[in-house]
Formats: structure tokens, sequence, C-alpha cells
């Protein structure tokens, strides 16, 4: 576990956030409001140094990599709740 100063420094180096509430009133819109918590999160790149640079390591480049797929899956599933026009799912399925 981390100190709080330490967590907070993370999250913001990161440009993570922590999870949040998510509002589960049964109005229509709970699951764009799951989805779109979950997209957000998306926003984030993980690395194996602390000085900016790409990541050197298998893992940090797998873990981009997908989450960069989570986030074009989760795109598209917004999409669709929007209102969107139906598509093949980003892996053409």
């Amino acid at each position: 576990m981390f100190c709080e100063k330490c967590k907070e420094e993370l999250l913001k180096t990161a440009n993570l956030h922590e999870h949040a509430y998510i509002d589960a009133t049964p109005d229509g819109n709970y699951a764009l409001r799951i989805l779109k918590h979950y997209r957000e999160m998306c926003n984030c790149t993980f690395t194996d140094n602390l000085s900016g640079i790409e990541p050197e390591s298998w893992v940090a480049k797998q873990m981009n990599e997908n989450n960069e797929k989570r986030a074009k899956e989760l795109d598209w599933a917004i999409e669709i709740l929007l209102g969107g026009h139906f598509r093949l799912a980003p892996n053409g399925k």
C-alpha cells in the first residue's frame, strides 16, 4: 500500500483517477454511466520508468495495447447506447 502523499503523487503523474461512486439510479442511463466511467479509466498509460519515455518492458507495452483495445470497445458500446448506428464491434464480430 502507498502512503497518502505517494498515492496522490502517483495518481497525478499517471493521470489516473480512483474509482468513484457511480449513481445506480435505474433511470435508463445507469449502464451508460458505468461504461463512461470505465472509459475514463482508459485515459492512462502504463510505464516501467518515471522519466516520461516510452516503456521498454513487454508487460507495460502489452498493458497499453490492451488498454487501447478496451477504450475502442467501450467507445463502441457507448455509441450504441447513445443511439449511434449499429456497426461491427472493434474486433470485427
